[in-house]
């Protein structure tokens, strides 16, 4: 945080990358709430299993602690191609996990409606065909009329995988869900690179 307890970007259950990219450019630093990172006053990560974690990161978001949110929840749980392997992983497994995940996507929407409430930004991303899209409380937000959605594929932004000795891009359809106009036309970003060797 800075000296007035502000920052410009908040990554959640994300590692640092947008906050990283940030520092290079010398904008204001950011901060990242993942299982990553930990948490500087009590030395432990910041994991939204945890009831304290989150009323914490409540509590920031709250104060207007940052002018963007980014929330990036893991999709495994809402994913089509990860559900292929339910049934090696049993229902126990699975079960926590789509527990875990929903409470992870819910969380996420009831920071971006108190960042909203401040007249602050947000920008969720999860996989265009995931079926977070459907929760709820996820679609609540779809519906606002102050909010955006666009789809992108990801080489746009660079990504890329390596396979059996070499790398290249992935087209991977993401939607994004911010609540500025602006952020939405630079997110609406459509695959023109070619080669793309890799699908996800």
């Amino acid at each position: 945080l800075s000296r007035e307890g502000k920052t410009a970007i908040m990554e959640v259950y994300s590692p640092p990358r947008v906050d990283a990219l940030a520092r290079m450019w010398g904008i204001m630093p950011g901060m990242s709430l993942d299982l990553t990172s930990v948490d500087p006053e009590d030395g432990m990560p910041w994991d939204f299993n945890v009831a304290e974690k989150r009323d914490k990161a409540e509590a920031l978001v709250a104060r207007g602690s940052s002018m963007l949110i980014i929330g990036s929840p893991m999709c495994s749980a809402f994913s089509q191609l990860q559900s292929l392997n339910w049934k090696r992983l049993g229902p126990e497994k699975v079960n926590k996990m789509i527990r875990d995940g929903t409470r992870h996507v819910r969380f996420c929407a009831k920071l971006y409606r108190i960042q909203m409430e401040q007249g602050l930004y947000f920008v969720h991303e999860h996989p265009a065909h995931a079926r977070s899209w459907q929760d709820p409380e996820v679609d609540k937000l779809v519906r606002d009329y102050r909010v955006k959605t666009v789809v992108g594929n990801m080489c746009m932004f660079g990504m890329n995988q390596e396979a059996e000795g070499s790398s290249g891009l992935v087209k991977k359809d993401t939607r994004f869900m911010p609540n500025a106009i602006m952020i939405a036309e630079r997110l609406n970003k459509v695959c023109v690179i070619k080669p793309i060797v890799m699908f996800l």
